[in-house]
């Protein structure tokens, strides 16, 4: 798993790859994915909890079919990871089992956080375009959508390209 965990975090697809690099990817994920499942049945019984936990979030680690795109998709898939990988760590430590947790609500939460990071960003670089050369509808009408998820209802307003810029 922590071969995995690294593989993932050294991949830098763009959006949602190429056909080629998500069979790639999805070929050595499925690769360690087994390595790591055979090694975790290993565990005897009497950690059963343990290892039925693991195993089942190494399952929700799905395929990458290009969606969600590459960002979204490693941002659920570490969290599984990291998840599963802490499991085994107080195993090893001897600690008890952790309270379980709802995967698909921790990932849905952390998502939504990383789009907010993004549209936060994306917001950033049209207000400084907005101040340099200013914007063109196109632009004006995005960073008013952005506000608008981002909850921003009374933003200062950016404006359209200068009269001394060409449009």
């Amino acid at each position: 798993m922590t071969q995995l965990k690294v593989h993932l975090e050294a991949q830098t697809f763009q959006g949602t790859g190429s056909e080629e690099s998500r069979a790639a990817w999805n070929r050595e994920r499925e690769t360690l994915t087994t390595t790591a499942n055979s090694t975790i049945m290993l565990l005897p019984d009497k950690y059963k909890e343990t290892r039925d936990r693991v195993l089942m979030l190494l399952r929700m680690i799905k395929r990458w079919e290009g969606l969600p795109a590459w960002p979204e998709y490693k941002v659920a898939t570490s969290l599984l990871l990291s998840e599963a990988l802490k499991f085994l760590g107080l195993f090893v430590r001897g600690s008890d089992v952790p309270e379980k947790r709802d995967m698909t609500e921790v990932i849905a939460r952390d998502i939504e956080h990383y789009r907010r990071q993004e549209a936060h960003r994306e917001l950033e670089s049209l207000e400084r375009d907005a101040e340099h050369s200013g914007l063109d509808e196109e632009d004006m009408q995005r960073a008013r959508d952005l506000r608008e998820f981002l909850g921003e209802h009374h933003p200062p307003e950016i404006t359209g390209a200068s009269a001394d810029t060409p449009s």
